[in-house]
């Protein structure tokens, strides 16, 4: 069963601040660098997509001290792509599912807190200031994946009628995260969770499966996760996923090494936290990766 998660928000205006700033014009495959040089400023892109397009953006700040949310919007202003709790992030991460509408998307980096669903609304905190880059990739209608750094002129848009045999379709799988591309978590190793300590794990270069850590978790439960790279330079992906493929959390360690999040649970099932290598900024020489991840459930 295929199920669309949005996983990153964010705001655009704050105490009369406007998107007056003119926006940077990007593509599928884009890496673009850009900086914050105040609190709460708004950083905007913008993209022609043909309808049934998938866009992935993750976003990764120099040093330690930023942090930064990103958001995707369709032509008509809507929030596509949302964080739960539109907190910011040392790894933000923005997905859509397969866009309905051709037309001019915008996505936004903001060093700040949302609150609103829409362009415009109030928020706020600070994330800090800093140099950012961010990692544009789509995955087509015809299935054709953009990866960040890819060209995007050697790749159909997918509406073509020739006879050119087209990629296959990436579908979803019915247990897993359907991210850069679909993460099955049916598919890997599944430990039981010990709360209140770290929870050790290492993932080889070329690894296609999950590390994952399950765990019992009841509705509206509030859990702390920390997540952690010990060694080793691969990129990783962590999700919180519920037995019905319900996304109660997800985010990255790209070029940082620690990780630290407080979020709700939506239901009561058993959860797994995965972990699973991801194509973003990937190291020419990648090395076997340990972390760990560690859950303290708050009263």
């Amino acid at each position: 069963m295929r199920r669309l998660f949005v996983i990153l928000c964010i705001l655009l205006i704050v105490n009369g601040l406007t998107l007056a700033q003119e926006p940077t014009s990007i593509e599928c495959g884009d890496i673009i660098e850009d900086e914050f040089t105040e609190d709460r400023q708004p950083k905007r892109f913008t993209l022609e997509l043909q309808a049934g397009t998938q866009i992935e953006v993750a976003g990764s700040p120099f040093g330690d001290t930023l942090e930064f949310a990103i958001g995707i919007y369709a032509p008509n202003d809507d929030l596509i792509g949302n964080n739960p709790g539109g907190t910011v992030d040392t790894e933000p991460f923005a997905t859509t599912g397969s866009v309905s509408a051709n037309g001019t998307y915008t996505v936004i980096a903001y060093n700040g807190r949302i609150y609103s669903n829409s362009l415009g609304g109030a928020t706020s905190g600070t994330g800090g200031v800093g140099v950012f880059t961010i990692f544009v990739g789509c995955t087509l209608r015809d299935g054709t994946v953009i990866e960040p750094g890819d060209d995007p002129s050697s790749a159909d848009d997918g509406t073509s009628t020739s006879d050119t045999v087209s990629a296959p379709q990436i579908v979803a799988p019915d247990f897993g995260f359907p991210g850069v591309p679909p993460v099955d978590f049916d598919n890997g190793i599944a430990i039981p969770l010990i709360f209140d300590t770290p929870n050790s794990g290492a993932i080889n270069p070329g690894f296609d499966s999950v590390f994952g850590f399950t765990f019992e978790g009841v509705q509206d439960q509030t859990i702390s996760l920390s997540f952690d790279r010990l060694s080793g330079n691969l990129s990783l992906g962590l999700a919180v996923i519920s037995e019905s493929n319900e996304i109660a959390y997800m985010s990255a360690l790209i070029s940082s090494s620690t990780m630290n999040s407080t979020f709700t649970l939506p239901s009561t099932s058993q959860y797994t936290i995965g972990v699973f290598q991801i194509d973003i900024a990937s190291p020419t020489s990648p090395e076997a990766t340990s972390f760990t991840v560690e859950v303290v459930i708050e009263e």
